[in-house]
């Protein structure tokens, strides 16, 4: 029973651990959505990523294209940064001392909510024990702690058990200013307004990355698509220049068209029919002998059958 710590101080030291374990599960919890995050956007940044831009190389297309591709990318590594960024800051340990200004250097705590949140801490602590402040109240148990090394025995191990109570309550007094702190910048980092514009971000730059790179392909696939209808029509046997469309140009622009021999030789061969056929008309009305067709007729039986 000797060796038990009192009441007061078992209390003290029962909160602090719980703040302690807070503190713990706090930053756990914020590094696992961290990581998640930065998994999250590599993936969604690597789906777009090398494969979609090598699809529209080379480069074709309006110029508003390009400008969304190249800014979807940039904004969406810079919004998954900013996150990671923004759930790792609230991970970072936090440094406390019975001194307020002495705790808000040692953190670089510039925000003034974040100043308003551990004073009040503080001060709830220092109000209930009759004291300015925290650190007063340190101090309190450090000048029971020099009384009782000229106290007798017994005057002395109550001084000191006083004193071991007070620190144990200014500790977890800071313990608790720390959890409060973590756990309003885990809510901040998940539910802030800069999280939430780095996702209206994010999401833009993919949409953009996304409506970039179709726009591209598209044009290619267009023209592509285009050249070869257009290929396909002039091979035609019954096609007119004029008939197509001006998407399609002229022979004579860009690369210079072969006509195809078998091509040359079927049209020869319907015009030697056809001259035959005008020639035994022309024959019958003239009432002349048809003789002087018979050249034609032998050159249209040397022809290859289906005049090939």
């Amino acid at each position: 029973m000797a060796d038990e710590a009192p009441p007061g101080t078992a209390r003290a030291s029962d909160q602090a651990q719980r703040y302690r374990d807070a503190i713990d599960k706090i930053r756990q919890r914020t590094e696992y959505t961290s990581k998640g995050l930065a998994a999250i956007g590599t993936a969604a940044i690597a789906g777009i990523g090398y494969t979609t831009l090598a699809d529209v190389f080379p480069w074709s297309g309006p110029w508003l294209a390009y400008v969304a591709l190249g800014l979807g990318v940039v904004a969406m590594v810079i919004a998954v940064l900013v996150l990671v960024h923004c759930f790792d800051g609230s991970t970072e340990s936090v440094f406390t001392s019975s001194s307020l200004q002495e705790t808000f250097e040692r953190n670089e705590i510039s925000d003034e909510n974040e100043k308003k949140l551990i004073r009040k801490v503080y001060r709830d602590t220092a109000r209930l024990n009759r004291v300015g402040s925290l650190s007063a109240y340190e101090r309190r148990a450090r000048r029971l702690e020099r009384i009782a090394d000229r106290a007798r025995e017994k005057r002395a191990a109550e001084l000191r058990v006083r004193a071991d109570q007070i620190l144990t309550e200014v500790l977890a007094t800071q313990d608790r200013a720390a959890a409060l702190l973590l756990r309003d910048r885990a809510n901040q980092a998940m539910f802030g307004w800069l999280t939430v514009l780095m996702v209206i971000v994010f999401i833009s730059g993919w949409y953009a990355t996304a409506v970039g790179a179709d726009a591209l392909q598209s044009e290619r696939k267009g023209q592509i698509e285009l050249a070869k209808s257009c290929a396909e029509a002039r091979a035609q046997e019954q096609i007119i220049e004029d008939e197509l469309p001006g998407s399609c140009g002229t022979p004579e622009e860009g690369s210079e068209e072969k006509v195809p021999v078998a091509k040359v030789a079927r049209e020869g061969f319907k015009s030697l029919v056809a001259a035959l056929d005008t020639c035994l008309e022309t024959a019958e009305e003239n009432e002349e002998e048809k003789t002087a067709c018979a050249w034609l007729e032998g050159a249209l039986k040397a022809a290859p059958p289906g005049g090939n």
